[in-house]
Formats: C-alpha cells, structure tokens, sequence
C-alpha cells in the first residue's frame, strides 16, 4: 500500500512558521491592519466577531499575524468557512502564508492571487473550488508550498508554473484537471515532491521531468497519459516513490530505471506496458513495493527480482508472464503479499517459497502450474489469504498446511489434487473460506471440521469424497457447505441442524435429509408418480441436483430442497445489480451463485472474494433493503463508495478491504446503526473520517488502515461502546488521540501507528479494562506515558515518537 504522506508534511515541515508565529502573537496583540483586515472580511466575519482581524486566534491553532500594520500570516484552515475567495486577498501583498485548507469555499481562485509576491505558502486544499488555476499563479516566485488538490478545478495546468522556481511541494491532486503535463515543469529544480495524481491529464509525460533531481515523491496516477516512459526518469536520482497507474503508457519499462537506487514504491500497473520486466529492476536494493499488474507484460519473471531484499510487495498478476517461479524468491524474507495470478506461469511452486514467513496474503491462482504443493508451504507462518485455483497442481494436500493459524481462506479449487483432505486442517481455527471442489480428492472428510468455528463457506463439490457428513450443527457462521457430485452418505444430517440457521447444502441447496434413486440409461425407470430429470434423479419434479458419474451407487445424496425452490423466486432488480457487477448474463439467477445467499427470493448475503472485477461499485446496491452482509474483498473495484449504502439499514457487516476504492467515506454510512463490522482498509481513501460513523452503535470492528485519510479523528468514535477493535493505522491523520476514547470500555486493540499524531497519550485509556494492545508507533505523540496505563497488563508499541519522553518499561511491553 503505497504512503501518502504530503499532508502531513505540511504539518511537519511548516511547524517551524506556525509555532513561530504563536510564539509572538502576545507581542503583536496591539497590532492593526485595518486596509487588509477589510480586504478579507468576507472570510473572517462567518467565525469571529473581533473588531480587529489580528486579534483572531482560535481553537486549532487558527489565527491571523499582523506586523507594521499588515497582515503576514491568515492560517483559517478546517473553519468551516463558506462562500468565495474575494478578489481584494490580492491587496495583502505582505502576505507569507496563505491557509484555507478544509473549508468549504466555493467559486475560482482570483487571478488577483498573483499579487501576493511574498508569499511562501499557498494551501487552498479541501475546498469546492471550481474554475482553472490562474495563470498569474506563476507570478508567485518566492512560493515554496503549493496545495491545490482535493477541489474541482478544471481546465489546463498553465505553464507559468515553471516560473516558480523557489517550489519544493506542490499537490494539485484529486481535481478535473485536463491538457498536457507542461514541459516547463522541468525548470522546478527544488521539487521535493509533485502530486498531479487523480486527475483527467492527456498526452505524454514530458522527458523534461528528468531534470527534476531533488525528487522525491512523483505522482501522475489515475490520469488518462498515453506514450512511453521517458528514459530521463532514470535522472531522478533522489526519487523513493513512483506512482504512473492506471494511465494508458505503452512502450516497455526503460532500463533507465536501474538507476533509481532510492526508490522505494514503484507502480507502473494498470497500464498498456509491453515487454519483458527489465532485469535491471535487480539493481532497486531499496524496493519496498513493486506493482505491474494489469499490463501486458510478456516473457519470465527475472531471477534477479531475488536482489531486492527490502521487498515487501511484488505485484505481477493479470499480464503474459511465461516461465517457473524463479526460486530466488526465496530470499525476500520480507515479502508480505507475493501476487503472480492471471498469467501463464508453468512449473512448479518452489519450496523456497516456505522461507517467507512475513507472507501475508499468496495469490498463485490463474495459471498453469504443476506438480504438488511443496509442504514447506507450513513456515508461512503468517499467512492469511492463499489462492492457488485453477492450476493443474496434482498430489496431496501437505498436512502442514494446518500449522497455518493465521489463515482466514484456502482456495485449492479447479486442481488436480488427489488424496485425503489432511485432518490437521481442522486446526485452522480462524480460517472462513474453504475451497476443495473441482479436484480428485477421495476418502471421508475429516471429522475435524466440527472445530473450524469461524467457518462461513464449505466447497467439496466435485470430487471423489465419501463417507459420512461430519456434525457441523454448531458451526454458527456457516452459510455453505456443498458436497454435491461426490459419493457421500447423507443418512446421518439431521433436521435439527439445519434449525439454527446452518445451511447444509449440496449444489447450493439446502440438505432436507432424503436421499433419491438414480434413473436414466443406466437406471431404470422411476417408481410411479416420479420423473426422472435431466441429471438422472427420480423425484416428483424435475429439478434435482446432479450427483458425480463416477459413483456407482444406487442410492444417493442430496435433491431439490428448500433453497432450490427460493432460488426459482428471484427479485429481477436485484439479481440485475448484482449480474452487473459480477458481469453476468441480465438473465443470471444470482440465487444459484454460492457467493450471494437469498432469503424469498431477496438478496441477504454478498461473499465475493479474490475475483478480477475491476468496477465500480453499482450505486444500486443501496437498494437491496434485506442485505445483511456485504463482502467484497481483493476484487480490484475500482471509483468510490456509494453514499446510497447509507440506506441498507438492515446491514451487519460491510467489507471492501483489499481493493483500490478512491474518494472520502461517505457520511450517510453513519445511518448503518445494525452495523457490527466495518473494513475498508488497504484501499486509497481520502479526506477524513466521518463524525457520522459515531452513531454505529452496534460497531464492534472498525478498520480503516492502510489508506489515505486526512484530518483529526473525530472524537465522536467515543461513542462506539461496542467497538472491540479499532484501526486506524498507516493513514495522514494529525491531531490528537481523542480522550472520548476512554468510553470504549470494550475495546481490546487499539492500532494509530504511522500517522501524524501529536500531544499526549490519554490517561483515560487506562480505565479500558479490557485492552490488551495499544500501537502507537511512528507518530510526534509527546509527553509521558500515563500512570494509569502503566499500571494496566496491556502491550503498548510506542517507538517512534521522538517527543515521547517517557523511556520507561513497566509496562508488560514497550518499544520505544
């Protein structure tokens, strides 16, 4: 996930102008400036009622500077502020810093702007700002911040903006910006960092970009640029993070970028690239994150790729990759999501691949692999998510893959696996998802199942299983469990497990506790007052569940059963927004699919993981009032979240982790008041976290890390006195830890590490009995750690936060 951090730069690097400032407002309080504090009235007279604009400091470190009878500093950021920007702000020409960020103003930015000659810091990000950037903007030469992003500018970047050779940060992301990226961007030679990402920019990157040495953050992504990559970029000697997606370059990856021996992030997917992957990747010894997917990338992955020992990323699937998974993979210890799907990679899977024990998520799926699971596959020992289906992987199931504790889904479907399910899987206590159908696989399935309490979705269908069903009836999350074309006894289901909600099922359907004759060709005829259907069962009417042709027996499972007849019924609008977002046929029965569960013929439950969807998601989705569980994970979906899911009111759980969603939160999500989970984490989400989400009081999970959100944390989270675990971490969040946290007398982990959070640690976390972590790390938190914190057993993570004075170890554990 790549870090978006330029907002808090803004916090960090302008902290020596804003403290110095506060530090002399008690000397200028008899400062006036009554032609400028005119000229701006119409934005400070909405919040302050003082006689002279000098006078104004608020709450959050808003304030006006005067000095020698003019204004120097206005800071009037997150106020709230309405209406336009007057023309007349072009009359403070002493004017050092400029900070409207966060407000809700409206109209274009004056081209009297342009007169602020000494202006140093310009931060009109956050607004609804319409109109294009003025050209006078280029008059601004001693300008050294630039933040325009985050409005709805439209219109050209003028080029003017190459006069303005003193900028070292510029964002004029998340706006409607068209036109060419102009060459004159070149003449910037202080750049530390350009944000031009989000917008609607056309034409080529101009090689101009290469002269640009002081680099270090580039972001051009999710534009409509088209060309290649220019082979200057390798000029960029000082650049850590390269963000080209989702754009239209073609061309090949230049050798040039061997010399990019700082960087860090490297995302070229979601492109047209063509071409092998350079071997001269090799040379990025400090590559964290690699991401080509979604090109066109052809011939083998490198070996060399094993250099990159910092490596915790490696994103190559959905291109024409050919060859083995080279076994220098092996050697990056830190590889944390290892994602090759989509391609056409033949082989084996190398054992080396068991020395990964950072791996979190493995997704080998949509190849040609061969040969069996190497057993090494058990050192992953924090593995959470593993997809291997639709392979030609043969052999056993490794029994140690139940050493994998950690692991929440296995999906081993459309394979060529043989053999025994080993028992031991039984031990993956939290695994959810299970996918063993469309294999070989032969024996009794284990009775050790019956321990997998977290499991929602069984799939054996389609294999050689025989034997008994094991008792599931006290597997509560259950939703699915499908035995159906294999060899197995139902005699032993019982109704009462299917009383509390448990769903049996055999071919989506649920298990009635009946076993049917086998008729046909090879049959015989049915007994009188019985059809036979087209599957070869007898019953009394002609939808039956098919039954595996390699059994011979007479005597078989499941048939046409309850759910079979509700999924005849269907609601026609709702099955069409969900066959528009899985691209199904307008006359799909979507209550056949095993990822979307019906209730008379209305839509409760959506499970769809690990599927290339590459979408938006419908806003029609807010109209399927019976839905209860909404899940839809590493599914590539694309826009932003819909505020019209604001209106499930009957939804519990809403999962979009693990996708690449953009846009804020939308506040309307704070009416899911049945709401008891809320994941939206490793997603690129802005703007900041909605008070509204205070009003979810049945929330017990809240996990929204690993985007980036912006602004405080909105102290009404307080109210969540359900909440078990909250995660916030690896945002741009400043401000303080709220002291309303104290309220959440039922929180156990509490995750705020890599934001941009300052003061102290509230003591009021101590009186949270049941917390048992606390991650602070990589924050500018300062003071002292709390006495009633250290009193408490709780595992505390605080290293990192150089203000932090506290360097004690009283605590079970802290890191500092």
């Amino acid at each position: 996930m790549r870090l978006s951090r330029f907002l808090g730069l803004v916090l960090t690097v302008s902290s020596t102008s804003l403290s110095y400032s506060i530090d002399k407002l008690s000397k200028r309080d008899e400062e006036t400036a009554p032609n400028d504090c005119k000229a701006i009235e119409s934005l400070w007279k909405q919040k302050y009622s003082v006689a002279n604009c000098c006078n104004i400091r608020g709450d959050n470190y808003q304030y006006i500077t005067c000095e020698n009878g003019r204004i120097t500093e206005m800071v009037l950021s997150d106020n709230q502020l309405t209406g336009e920007i007057p023309s007349t702000i072009g009359n403070l020409t002493n004017l050092r810093i400029l900070l409207l960020s966060g407000n809700q103003l409206t109209g274009t930015i004056p081209s009297t702007i342009g007169n602020l000659e000494n202006l140093q810091e310009l931060y009109l990000n956050s607004n609804k700002l319409t109109g294009s950037i003025p050209s006078e903007i280029g008059k601004l030469t001693k300008l050294i911040w630039l933040y325009l992003d985050s409005n709805q500018l439209t219109g050209s970047i003028p080029s003017t903006i190459g006069n303005l050779t003193n900028l070292q940060h510029s964002a004029l992301a998340w706006n409607k910006l068209t036109g060419k990226i102009p060459s004159e961007i070149g003449n910037l030679h202080e750049l530390y960092e350009i944000w031009l990402n989000s917008n609607q920019l056309e034409g080529s990157i101009p090689s101009t970009i290469g002269n640009l040495k002081k680099l270090v953050w580039l972001h051009l992504d999710k534009n409509r640029l088209t060309g290649t990559i220019p082979s200057e970029i390798g000029n960029l000697s000082a650049l850590q993070y390269l963000y080209l997606d989702d754009n239209q370059l073609t061309g090949e990856i230049p050798s040039t970028i061997r010399k990019l021996t700082n960087l860090k992030y490297l995302y070229l997917n979601f492109n047209q690239l063509t071409g092998e992957i350079p071997s001269a990747i090799g040379k990025l010894k400090n590559l964290q994150e690699l991401w080509l997917n979604s090109n066109k990338l052809k011939g083998t992955i490198p070996s060399v790729i094993g250099n990159l020992s910092n490596l915790k990323v490696l994103i190559l699937c959905d291109n024409q990759l050919t060859g083995e998974i080279p076994s220098t993979i092996g050697k990056l210890t830190n590889m944390q999501r290892l994602i090759l799907a989509w391609n056409k990679l033949t082989g084996k899977i190398p054992s080396e691949i068991g020395k990964l024990s950072s791996l979190r998520d493995i997704w080998l799926n949509n190849n040609q692999l061969k040969g069996s699971i190497p057993s090494t596959i058990g050192n992953l020992s924090s593995l959470q998510h593993s997809y291997f289906m639709e392979n030609q992987l043969s052999g056993k199931i490794p029994s140690t893959i139940g050493k994998l504790s950690l692991l929440q889904d296995i999906f081993l479907e459309d394979n060529q696996l043989t053999g025994e399910i080993p028992s031991e899987i039984g031990n993956l206590t939290n695994l959810k998802y299970l996918y063993l159908n469309n294999n070989q696989l032969t024996g009794k399935i284990p009775s050790t199942i019956e321990k997998m309490s977290e499991l929602i979705i069984l799939d054996l269908s389609n294999n050689n299983l025989s034997g008994p069903i094991p008792d599931v009836e006290n597997l509560t999350n259950f939703t699915t469990f499908d035995v159906s074309y294999n060899c197995i006894d139902c005699e032993n289901i019982k109704d009462k497990s299917l009383q509390n909600g448990n769903e049996i099922t055999c071919s989506g359907s649920v298990q009635k506790n009946k076993c049917e004759l086998r008729c046909g060709r090879s049959w015989g005829s049915c007994p009188e007052g019985q059809c036979c259907s087209k599957e070869g069962f007898c019953g009394t009417t002609s939808s039956y569940c098919s039954h595996n042709k390699k059994c011979q027996r007479k005597y078989v499972k499941c048939v046409y059963t309850q759910k079979q007849q509700q999924q005849q019924k269907r609601d026609n609008k709702e099955c069409d927004v969900i066959n528009k977002l899985l691209k199904k046929d307008p006359s799909y029965n979507c209550c056949s699919d095993t990822e979307i569960e019906c209730s008379n013929g209305h839509i409760i439950k959506i499970y769809i993981q690990g599927k290339y969807i590459y979408d938006s998601i419908p806003p029609e989705l807010g109209n399927l009032s019976n839905l209860e569980e909404l899940k839809v994970h590493g599914c590539y979906l694309t826009g932003s979240i819909p505020s019209s899911l604001g209106n499930l009111s009957n939804l519990k759980n809403l999962n979009f982790e693990q996708n690449i969603l953009e846009g804020a939160i939308p506040p309307e999500l704070g009416n899911l008041v049945n709401l008891e989970n809320l994941k939206i984490s490793r997603n690129y989400i802005t703007g900041s976290i909605p008070p509204e989400l205070g009003n979810l009081s049945n929330l017990e999970k809240l996990n929204l890390s690993e985007n980036h959100l912006t602004g405080s944390i909105p102290s009404s989270l307080g109210n969540l006195s359900k909440l078990k675990q909250l995660f916030l971490y690896q945002n741009v969040l400043n401000g303080t830890i709220p002291h309303e946290f104290g309220n959440l007398l039922n929180l156990e982990e509490l995750d705020l590490s890599n934001n941009y959070l300052t003061g102290p640690i509230p003591s009021e976390l101590g009186n949270l009995s049941k917390l048992k972590t606390i991650r602070l790390i990589n924050n500018n938190l300062s003071g002292t750690i709390p006495k009633e914190i250290k009193k408490k057993n709780i595992k505390l993570y605080t290293y990192n936060n150089p203000l932090l004075n506290d360097k004690s170890s009283n605590i079970f554990i802290v890191i500092t």
